[in-house]
């Protein structure tokens, strides 16, 4: 997964002379590599509090890192929404 997010966001940037609708579909395309991202982190860190939470290790940090990768996929869904309705 990591791969194909990582050859989508080196093709994406390889692409330019683009018209007003090829950069809809460009940002589109880049915040949806982005939210794949997004999702990979968050699965990580969920997984990683899962076994801190089974040793009985705090996971304040993980918690607060949580909430911040949450935060920046919530914005990619506004950014998109507001793409999609342009």
């Amino acid at each position: 997964m990591k791969y194909e997010v990582e050859f989508t966001y080196i093709s994406l940037l390889r692409r330019h002379d683009l018209d007003i609708s090829d950069r809809s579909n460009l940002s589109a395309d880049s915040y949806g590599a982005r939210m794949a991202e997004l999702d990979l982190e968050i699965g990580k860190v969920q997984h990683e509090m899962n076994e801190r939470q089974a040793k009985g290790s705090p996971t304040v940090d993980l918690e607060k890192r949580l909430e911040e990768l949450e935060g920046q996929k919530h914005g990619l869904v506004e950014r998109l929404e507001a793409l999609w309705s342009a």
